[in-house]
């Protein structure tokens, strides 16, 4: 009989976390951010903020969510657009860009 051991190694670090869009720059309407997150574990939630306001929470490493810019609420001005990410350790990785309306 062979023994055979497998072990599930641990998150080291923070995950990555990459906006793809929007770029920094001036924005209107209608605004699609895309983000996703990798890990050397497994990304368990990741969460899009727009000037402190989370916009949105999911399970997984990627993101898709629309934002108004033409909004009443939105001031003109620059805003800051910040994604995290969360592995099972807990660690947080973190990315932004600032657009402004």
């Amino acid at each position: 009989t062979v023994a055979t051991t497998t072990t599930t190694r641990p998150a080291v670090g923070a995950p990555t976390v990459v906006i793809q869009s929007p770029q920094a720059g001036v924005v209107s309407g209608m605004v699609s951010i895309r983000a996703s997150a990798t890990d050397d574990g497994t990304v368990k939630t990741i969460e899009v903020y727009v000037d402190g306001k989370r916009l949105v929470r999911k399970q997984g490493g990627s993101a898709v969510r629309s934002w108004n810019s033409n909004s009443a609420s939105v001031k003109p001005g620059p805003h800051t657009i910040t994604v995290k990410a969360y592995d099972e350790q807990g660690n947080v990785g973190t990315s932004s860009v600032v657009v402004t309306k």
